[in-house]
């Protein structure tokens, strides 16, 4: 079985090591981010949203625009050179 040791006499930390970690602003900020649901908050608000919809509509407009240029073009017959449709 495995042994565990464990350190009982740790030096207290100092008090500018404790005030390196107080950031209550950073807290308060990432504990709203996480209550507030996401469907109440705009999409172009949240950054990896926002980058997220971005990726997603510049790959949409590029499968576009290459799914273009595979169509063939309607090519006219062979009597009518002036692109009227032959009646």
């Amino acid at each position: 079985m495995a042994t565990y040791r464990f350190k009982t006499d740790v030096p207290e930390p100092t008090d500018e090591q404790i005030g390196k970690h107080k950031n209550f602003g950073k807290l308060r900020a990432n504990y709203q981010q996480a209550t507030k649901p996401l469907y109440k908050t705009p999409l172009y608000k949240n950054k990896k949203v926002f980058l997220a919809l971005i990726l997603l509509a510049l790959v949409a407009y590029l499968i576009a625009e290459f799914m273009e240029e595979k169509k063939p073009t309607r090519q006219t017959p062979p009597g009518n050179q002036s692109g009227q449709p032959a009646h």
